[in-house]
C-alpha cells in the first residue's frame, strides 16, 4: 500500500511539475507573439512617420517661409472639389434645357 501511495505522489508531482511548465511556456509563447505584433506595429507606425509623411512635414517645415506654397494640398483638394461642382452644375442645367428632368412631385418615391 505504501509503494502505490508514493507511486501516486510521484505521479502527481510530476504531472504538476509538467502542467506548470507547459503553462510557463505558454505564456513565454503569448510574450513573444505579442512582442512580434507590437514590433509590426512599431514597424507600420515608423513606415508612416519616417517615410510616407516626410513630404508633408516638410510643406510643414516651409509654412514660415511661404505659406501658400507650403498648402498645395489644400489648394489642390479645392481645384478639384470646385471642378467637380463646376461638372455637375453644367450638367444639371444641359439636362434641365433639355427637358429630360421629371420634375412632377410624384417623380420619387421619398416626395
Amino acid at each position: 500500500n505504501k509503494f502505490t501511495l508514493n507511486d501516486r505522489k510521484k505521479e502527481t508531482t510530476t504531472a504538476l511539475i509538467e502542467n506548470l511548465l507547459n503553462i510557463f511556456v505558454n505564456i513565454f509563447q503569448c510574450n513573444i507573439s505579442l512582442l512580434i505584433m507590437k514590433n509590426f506595429f512599431e514597424g507600420i507606425a515608423w513606415l508612416f512617420e519616417e517615410i510616407l509623411f516626410l513630404p508633408y512635414i516638410l510643406l510643414r517645415e516651409l509654412e514660415s517661409t511661404n505659406w501658400a506654397f507650403a498648402n498645395t494640398v489644400n489648394w489642390i483638394f479645392l481645384l478639384v472639389g470646385f471642378s467637380a461642382m463646376i461638372y455637375w452644375v453644367l450638367q444639371l442645367n444641359l439636362f434641365d434645357k433639355k427637358g429630360e428632368e421629371n420634375k412632377d412631385t410624384t417623380a420619387h418615391s421619398f416626395l
